[in-house]
């Protein structure tokens, strides 16, 4: 050869591939008859349940991410508001979320309905190893077929109700509850007040007619009508000297407005029969009705619209529904089934 390599240097290179591929055959064919007896099917399962979990932990990792990554992208772009919710903790392959710590939190009275915290407070305050211990032992109840049981299921279907209704009253309230709904209402009502008019009035109660008319002669004598409340009026506004305060014409207790609506201040009413006996008036002064402002009523409109909108919204489900309570033992009782003894078997 022109490089001055001997004659034999190939077929030793030949020789060498040979005995290679022949050992690697004989390796290859042990191996195959070694997978397929017992001890090999067992490492081929433990094998194979490696590689799943290997496979749930690449797929779990990669869905976080792209879900943090998606999440980011959402926020920076403006499509959703950036609140965080990063991962707090893990049990197995699953993760747990800052929200889902905080809603444990509520549900067990730790935590407000409109307060949040983040991950290092959660954290700082034990609430993510409650949230593990409840998660844990939920696992536990189900594994253990608890879920069966009809008491934790009656439960469990009163707590999924309670969360649904409750998440669907809100979205009710959310829609129809505004702002703007509220000032309509302001509106209504200080029209309403505006045209109206307010009275205080000062009282005396007395059982009968004849110290009625006593008392009435001694105030045109001149005797001061708070004196005569003081010895002699049964009505518990006596404490107050008989003041029933400012108040709308009808707001006043029956027959008030009638005998004194029309009087100036100062002016009495002759004595008059009521349910609580006979009464003699004093109108102390009249004024107009000043509405309140919007931000003094903003909380008490909003609520008001809130109750109105749950009674509405439960009130048309009803109308819609075919509801029917049923008095225990007004239903005839369910028939006991029988069976022929000469089916029965041992």
């Amino acid at each position: 050869m022109k490089n001055g390599s001997p004659m034999w240097f190939p077929l030793l290179v030949w020789k060498g591939v040979t005995i290679f591929f022949r050992y690697t055959g004989r390796s290859a064919r042990k191996v195959r008859r070694w997978l397929v007896s017992k001890d090999g099917a067992v490492f081929l399962s433990a094998f194979a349940l490696v590689l799943l979990f290997g496979a749930f932990w690449i797929m779990d990792t990669l869905r976080t991410g792209f879900s943090e990554a998606g999440e980011q992208e959402m926020a920076s772009n403006g499509d959703i508001p950036a609140v965080p919710n990063p991962i707090v903790a893990r049990i197995g392959t699953e993760t747990m979320r800052l929200n889902d710590v905080l809603e444990f939190a509520r549900q067990d009275g730790k935590l407000q309905a409109d307060e949040r915290l983040t991950a290092e407070e959660v954290i700082e305050r034990g609430l993510v190893e409650d949230a593990i211990d409840q998660t844990l032992l939920a696992r536990a109840a189900s594994d253990e077929g608890l879920v069966s049981d009809p008491e934790v299921r009656a439960k469990l279907t009163a707590a999924r109700n309670r969360i649904l209704a409750a998440a669907f009253l809100e979205s009710q309230v959310e829609e129809n509850v505004t702002e703007e709904m509220a000032r309509e209402l302001y509106q209504a009502q200080r029209r309403s007040m505006a045209s109206g008019e307010e009275i205080r009035l000062r009282e005396l109660v007395v059982a009968d007619a004849e110290t009625a008319m006593d008392i009435s002669a001694s105030l045109n004598a001149g005797l001061p009508f708070e004196e005569l409340i003081a010895n002699n009026s049964i009505a518990e506004s006596a404490a107050s000297v008989g003041d029933l305060g400012y108040r709308s014409l009808d707001r006043l207790p029956e027959g008030y407005a009638d005998q004194a609506g029309s009087l100036s201040a100062g002016l009495y009413t002759l004595p008059f029969q009521t349910e609580a006996g006979w009464v003699i008036l004093r109108v102390e002064g009249r004024q107009r009705i000043t509405p309140p402002a919007y931000s003094q009523l903003e909380d008490e409109l909003m609520e008001f619209l809130r109750l109105r909108t749950i009674d509405t919204t439960v009130a048309d489900l009803r109308e819609r529904s075919k509801v029917e309570v049923i008095e225990p033992g007004s239903l005839p009782p369910a028939p006991v089934e029988t069976r022929d003894p000469a089916t029965l078997r041992n």
